[in-house]
């Protein structure tokens, strides 16, 4: 869902408050990532990104779990193309151990990873992630509904996501 009427407004509001922007794209691995990567850049303004860009990797659409590894590794190289950053992937933790879990060159992104228990998750042989969503249905003061509760795991912290623009 693009905001490109109301991005500019709800960013600068957003800024104003001292909250950190970003963008993500629903990969859709039964489509061109190119084509998905080429609609993302049409609708969001890199430069004023304050994080780095997201890939939400949580369906297979009927494709196999190499043809999924495959296309989320071309997108992939085409954000760190764009933003001289790896994107940050997130995805379930069930989807992550079944789909995403034992390709080496994933193992070399960033994940947030999302679980809606008490505890945070584990993922196969104890791989690391940054960050936990444990709810979507939290509750902030001033938001009228349900909110995504994340936070991040262990040592982590923001500014291992934000983008450094190159100057």
């Amino acid at each position: 869902r693009s905001l490109v009427g109301s991005e500019m407004c709800i960013r600068d509001r957003c800024k104003r408050v001292g909250l950190k922007v970003g963008s993500y794209l629903f990969f859709r691995p039964h489509l061109s990532p190119k084509a998905q990567f080429e609609l993302f850049c049409s609708v969001v303004d890199t430069k004023s990104q304050d994080l780095l860009p997201l890939i939400d990797a949580e369906a297979i659409k009927g494709v196999s779990n190499p043809v999924f590894q495959s296309r989320l590794l071309e997108l992939c190289a085409l954000f760190e193309k764009e933003y001289g950053s790896k994107p940050l992937i997130y995805t379930g933790r069930n989807f992550y151990n079944k789909h995403i879990h034992g390709n080496p060159r994933l193992l070399e992104y960033k994940y947030f990873i999302a679980s809606y228990s008490l505890d945070e998750p584990e993922l196969h042989d104890n791989e690391d992630y940054l960050l936990w969503q444990y709810t979507a249905t939290g509750r902030v003061s001033g938001i009228r509904g349900d909110v995504d509760m994340s936070r991040f795991v262990g040592k982590h912290k923001l500014g291992e996501i934000l983008y450094r623009r190159s100057r």
